[in-house]
C-alpha cells in the first residue's frame, strides 16, 4: 500500500508554481500541476509498514512569500503554518528527480483506501505562551494563538485518543501521535484537515494551515451492495485536480513587525492601506495576522476585513495561477475545498476573450472589471457528483446560472469536458447579498485561468459526459446485471444510484427518530459575561434566552444506534453548520416564508437547489431559514463537537460539546469539562 503526497494539493504543472515560492520570481506563477501527469512526492519516511500512512507534520512560524496582484510584486509574510520535512518531487518528466521546497500554504496530501491506517505525528513549534490563558479571561475570547490540534474534516472515524480528538491541548514544544483506523466501508472521497484548538483556530487556519485528505474508494457495486465512484472514474482515465481555496488575510503594520503572541484590540486601524482603503506591504514590509482583527467579516465595517482587503483567494497557495494540461476530449476532475475563513465563493468557469491583456497588475477593483469585460464567453458546465466528498444520488449539471457555491469547510467534485481549445477564467462570479455569507453583494474575481489545447469541439458537453461515463461503466468488470443497472441510472438522467455511500434517512417512521434542535445566535442574555458579545448554539428554537456560547462542561448526549432528526435554524446573520464524525441527509430546506428551496432553489438562491436527499457534513444556515436534516449514530462513540464553521465565530464560543453515549453505559463526560485548563 502506498501513500502519496503531494506538493501543495498535488498540482504542478513543470514545478513552476513550487519554485515561485523558492525563488525572487519577478512574474507571478504561470502554471500549476496536473496530477494527470501523475507528479508524486514521497517523503522517505512517511511509510512504516505496507498498511500504514505516517505523516511527520509541524506548525511553526513560516517565512515565505504570496504573489501581489495589485502590485505585481511578492509580499514577504511570516505566519503560522504547516509545514514537514523537505519532500521531492519524483516525476515521469525527463527532467528526473527535483529537490523543491513546498509551498507552505498547504500541507502535503494524504491519500489512503478504506481499511488502511493513517498516522501523523503533530509537533507544535510555534514560540511558547505562559500566558496565554491567564485566570479569569473568558475562554470564549480569542487566546492561545499558539497552542493547537488537529482536525480531519470530514473522516469518519473515532473522536477519541487517538483518533479525531479536537478536544487536546498541544502546547508549544509538544508532540501528539494521531492514529486514523479507516473503516473498510469508509466512502471515498475528498476531505481536508487543519487545527481545531478553541481560542486558535481561526488565526492558524487564516495562515494557511490545512491540507486535503483524499480516500479512493475500491469497492465495485454490486447488485446488493452499494460501491465507489472511483471505480466508474478510473476507466474513464480522467485528469485529476485537487484545489485548496484560501484566504489568507496576511497585513503590513508601520515600523517593524514580527509574529506577536496574542490579539491587541486596537491595532485594526494601523493597517497600511492604499488610498482606497484596501491593506498594501511596501518592500522590505513583513505581513503577519496579528489577530482577530484581521479575519473573518465585520458588517458594522460593511464588510471589511478580508472583504474590503483587496486581498485574492489563493489556489493551492497561489495566487491568479494557470492550470496547465487540459485537453479537448478528456475529462477533467476537480475535487475543490474551501479552507478559507469567511467568505462565500460561486465558481463559474467561461471561455476568455480572444486577445484579452494580462490580468496582472490589477487591483481587486480592476480585477473584476477585467472579468465583466474579458471573461464572456459561454460557460463550461460543471457536472456535480458529489458534496462534501460523499457521491449525490445523481450528477447535478451546473452552468452559470447554478454555479457550484463554497461556503467555508465545504467541498464541492465536479466533472468537466471543455468544448474546444483556448483559454478560460476560472471565476469567482458576482453574488447577490441572499446567497453571500456577509450579505452583501460582492463583485466577481479571477481565481485562475486554464489554458486547454487539442482539436475538434465538443457540441453537448452533458450527453459527451455521459458517453464517456456509460463506456467507462462497461470497461469497470462490474457483474452483467450491475453493469446493466449503472447504465440505466446514467442513461436515465446522469443518476448514480450504485454509489451513494450511506443508505437513505428519509424513509424512516416519525414514531422511530430522535429530535434535535439548534438555533444560531450573536448578541447577549444571562449566559453572556457583562460587555461581552455572546456567539451562541441554542439547543430550544423556541427560547433564545437558553442559547449560549461554549461552555467545556456542557454536553448534548446522544445515543450510539438512533436515528436523529436535527431542526436548524439562525436568529442572527448565516452561519455553514458543521458535526463531526457523523454526516447527515438534507431533508427539507424552508426559506423564512415557509417555501420548499432544496428542490429547485425557489427562492432564487441556486447554492440550495438540488440537495434534498443529498448527504453532508456542513451545510449553510441562512438567517430564519428552517432546515431539517437526520443523521444515524452508527458505530462511533466518543466527545467531539458541533460548531459554525465561521472559525472566528466557533473561537468565540459558536461551538458546543456533543457526546455518543453507548447504550447502558454512563456518558466519559459525565461531571468532566472538555478542556480541563479552561473553566468558565
Amino acid at each position: 500500500m502506498r501513500i502519496e503526497m503531494r506538493i501543495g494539493a498535488a498540482l504542478v504543472a513543470g514545478v513552476a508554481c513550487a519554485w515561485s515560492l523558492a525563488t525572487e520570481a519577478k512574474a507571478p506563477p504561470k502554471a500549476m500541476a496536473s496530477v494527470g501527469e501523475r507528479l508524486i512526492l514521497n517523503a522517505p519516511a512517511a511509510v512504516i509498514d505496507p498498511k500504514t500512512h505516517h505523516l511527520n507534520l509541524e506548525i511553526a512560524y513560516v517565512k515565505a512569500k504570496i504573489y501581489n496582484p495589485a502590485s505585481g510584486r511578492f509580499d514577504e509574510v511570516d505566519i503560522r503554518t504547516y509545514t514537514s520535512p523537505r519532500l521531492r518531487l519524483m516525476s515521469a518528466v525527463p527532467s528526473g528527480i527535483v529537490d523543491l521546497t513546498p509551498s507552505p500554504f498547504i500541507a502535503p496530501t494524504i491519500e489512503a483506501k478504506p481499511g488502511d491506517k493513517i498516522k501523523i505525528t503533530l509537533h507544535n513549534g510555534l514560540a511558547p505562551q505562559p500566558d496565554c490563558y491567564p485566570h479569569g479571561m473568558w475562554m470564549n475570547t480569542p487566546h492561545c494563538f499558539n497552542s493547537t490540534n488537529l482536525h480531519t474534516h470530514g473522516l469518519w472515524v473515532s473522536p477519541e485518543d487517538p483518533g479525531d480528538n479536537v478536544l487536546l491541548d498541544l502546547k508549544p514544544g509538544e508532540t501528539h501521535e494521531y492514529e486514523y483506523d479507516i473503516p473498510a466501508d469508509h466512502p471515498g472521497g475528498t476531505l481536508w484537515y487543519h487545527p481545531h484548538h478553541h481560542g486558535s483556530t481561526a488565526l492558524q487556519v487564516g495562515g494557511g494551515a490545512s491540507g486535503a485528505l483524499i480516500i479512493r474508494g475500491t469497492r465495485k457495486p454490486t447488485m446488493s451492495r452499494n460501491g465507489e465512484i472511483d471505480t466508474l472514474f478510473a476507466p474513464a482515465a480522467m485528469n485529476e485536480r485537487i484545489l485548496v481555496l484560501q484566504q489568507i488575510p496576511y497585513a503590513c503594520f508601520p515600523g517593524k513587525q514580527g509574529p506577536v503572541d496574542e490579539d491587541q484590540s486596537d491595532y485594526y486601524p494601523t493597517i497600511k492601506r492604499n488610498t482606497d482603503g484596501t491593506w498594501k506591504c511596501d518592500p522590505g514590509d513583513i505581513g503577519i495576522i496579528k489577530g482577530y482583527a484581521q479575519l473573518g467579516f465585520d458588517p458594522t465595517l460593511k464588510g471589511e476585513k478580508w472583504s474590503g482587503s483587496g486581498r485574492f483567494t489563493t489556489i493551492n497557495g497561489e495566487t491568479l495561477p494557470a492550470f496547465e494540461g487540459a485537453t479537448v476530449g478528456r475529462i477533467e476532475r476537480w475535487r475543490m475545498i474551501d479552507a478559507g475563513l469567511a467568505n462565500t465563493i460561486s465558481l463559474v468557469v467561461r471561455e476568455l476573450a480572444p486577445g484579452a491583456p494580462s490580468p496582472d497588475k490589477l487591483t481587486a477593483k480592476q480585477n473584476a472589471e477585467w472579468v465583466k469585460k474579458y471573461c464572456t464567453g459561454a460557460a463550461v458546465h460543471q457536472f456535480a457528483y458529489a458534496a462534501d466528498g460523499l457521491t449525490r444520488g445523481d450528477i447535478v449539471d451546473r452552468d452559470v446560472t447554478k454555479p457550484s457555491v463554497f461556503q467555508p469547510g465545504y467541498r464541492q467534485d465536479v466533472l468537466m469536458a471543455f468544448p474546444h481549445a483556448g483559454t478560460y477564467c476560472a471565476i469567482d462570479a458576482a453574488a447577490e447579498a441572499r446567497a453571500s455569507l456577509t450579505l452583501l453583494e460582492t463583485e466577481p474575481q479571477l481565481l485562475g485561468l486554464v489554458r486547454v489545447k487539442g482539436k475538434g469541439t465538443i457540441v453537448d458537453q452533458a450527453a459527451y459526459v455521459r458517453d464517456r461515463l456509460v463506456a467507462a461503466a462497461k470497461a469497470a468488470r462490474y457483474d452483467a446485471a450491475t453493469t446493466r443497472a449503472v447504465i440505466a441510472d446514467l442513461m436515465a438522467g446522469l443518476k448514480l444510484t450504485r454509489f451513494v455511500p450511506h443508505r437513505s434517512l428519509m424513509d424512516i417512521p416519525e414514531a422511530d427518530l430522535g429530535h434535535q434542535e439548534v438555533a444560531f445566535n450573536i448578541g447577549t442574555n444571562s449566559h453572556v459575561p457583562p460587555g461581552k458579545t455572546g456567539f451562541m448554539v441554542g439547543e430550544k428554537i423556541s427560547d433564545p434566552a437558553d442559547d449560549r456560547p461554549y461552555d467545556p462542561n456542557e454536553w448534548r448526549l446522544l445515543k450510539l444506534g438512533a436515528t436523529d432528526e436535527w431542526t436548524l435554524t439562525s436568529r442572527a446573520a448565516s452561519h455553514p453548520f458543521h458535526i463531526h464524525v457523523n454526516p447527515f441527509q438534507i431533508v427539507s430546506i424552508k426559506d423564512p416564508n415557509g417555501k420548499e428551496v432544496s428542490v429547485t432553489g425557489e427562492d432564487g438562491d441556486m447554492q440550495y437547489a438540488n440537495l434534498q436527499g443529498t448527504w453532508k457534513d456542513t451545510l449553510f444556515v441562512k438567517q430564519n431559514y428552517t432546515i431539517l436534516i437526520r443523521t444515524h449514530y452508527d458505530r462511533f462513540w466518543g466527545r467531539f463537537v458541533m460548531h459554525c464553521h465561521i472559525l472566528d465565530h466557533e473561537d468565540q464560543g459558536m461551538m458546543e460539546n456533543i457526546e455518543i453515549v453507548r447504550p447502558g453505559e454512563k456518558p466519559l463526560s459525565d461531571g468532566k469539562s472538555a478542556m480541563p485548563e479552561m473553566q468558565m
